[in-house]
């Protein structure tokens, strides 16, 4: 982890799509309200103060809160030199948006796309079309990093389901034909759909060859910047974790900003603070686990974040190995 400390900041809860893993589908209806830019503002101000020099913008999805625009610019004021969305894209295929909020001082965009196959994109975000969209946000967002915007990147966030886990370099060199550079794929968690479970989760037991294809594709011809979250320390191959220089690449959590969330499950209730805290540590203590047996006897346990509890109650731990 990188010592730049990040606030990410959720926007509420409201969204324009319908992924069937989403792990937002039992919010309550009061959480799908948008923050207030009031609110929005001083959460900003605060983490400024604490010592934040990067915000990421989150919801659901933070393209169509109506006051983004005026978020990013308070943002960039306040003096923070990262400004990151999370979105989903959709919205992104207008280039006016595009360029309004890259102008007003977004410099890096992290978009959700979690397949290279139409019919695939569409049936995992639950909605006819996504696909051709996304494309057309992808397209607009290379266009204006080629003028000099989007100085942090522009990166694509897969969620590593069944869907694509056999087609990793296929996922990439995709997008790399169209000019993206920086894909992250993370592990998929089921906490709001476990009946889907079984049929979206791969076993970590074959992403191990996966992942080594991949590496070897983007180290030797792909040249992308390329990494994985949200897996356990045993999940890679030998070839990663024995190259420090390679799994400080690879490996999403060693390069990961210290981040802090702000997260208000009733965005317009003035009388209910937000939920702030640190990201890594949440998912250690209450989203994540490390079975006593094999991890107790692991020697990068310290190290390791453990598997998604959701994956432990569907597949078990029996796949885990010490290292």
């Amino acid at each position: 982890m990188t010592v730049e400390r990040n606030l990410e900041l959720n926007l509420g809860l409201a969204c324009n799509n319908r992924c069937i893993f989403c792990l937002d589908l039992t919010a309550l209806p009061e959480a799908r309200k948008w923050l207030p830019i009031e609110r929005a503002l001083d959460e900003l101000h605060l983490a400024r103060g604490e010592g934040a020099t990067s915000v990421g913008l989150l919801g659901g999805e933070p393209t169509a809160h109506p006051r983004i625009l005026d978020i990013v610019r308070e943002a960039r004021d306040a003096g923070y030199g990262r400004i990151a969305l999370q979105t989903n894209g959709l919205r992104l295929s207008d280039p006016d948006l595009c360029r309004s909020l890259v102008e007003s001082g977004v410099n890096r965009i992290s978009m959700s796309v979690h397949s290279f196959s139409a019919a695939d994109e569409d049936y995992l975000t639950g909605r006819a079309g996504n696909f051709a969209k996304k494309r057309r946000a992808v397209e607009n967002l290379v266009a204006l990093r080629k003028e000099g915007f989007l100085e942090h990147n522009v990166s694509l966030n897969a969620v590593l389901t069944t869907r694509i886990h056999s087609r990793l370099v296929d996922y990439a060199g995709h997008y790399r034909q169209l000019g993206i550079t920086d894909v992250r794929f993370n592990m998929i968690r089921t906490d709001s759909c476990l009946d889907r479970g079984p049929e979206l989760t791969p076993r970590l037991q074959d992403l191990a060859p996966e992942i080594a294809r991949a590496v070897a594709a983007s180290e030797s011809r792909l040249h992308m910047d390329l990494s994985f979250g949200d897996l356990p320390l045993c999940a890679y191959p030998w070839e990663i974790l024995e190259n420090r220089p390679l799994a400080g690449r690879v490996i999403g959590e060693a390069r990961d900003l210290d981040t802090w969330v702000a997260v208000f499950s009733a965005p317009r209730d003035l009388t209910r603070a937000p939920d702030r805290f640190k990201w890594t540590e949440r998912k250690k203590s209450a989203l994540k686990i490390q079975p006593e047996d094999p991890c107790s006897r692991c020697g990068l346990a310290e190290l390791c974040e453990g598997v998604w509890r959701s994956y432990v109650a569907l597949h078990g731990g029996s796949e885990l190995r010490p290292l």
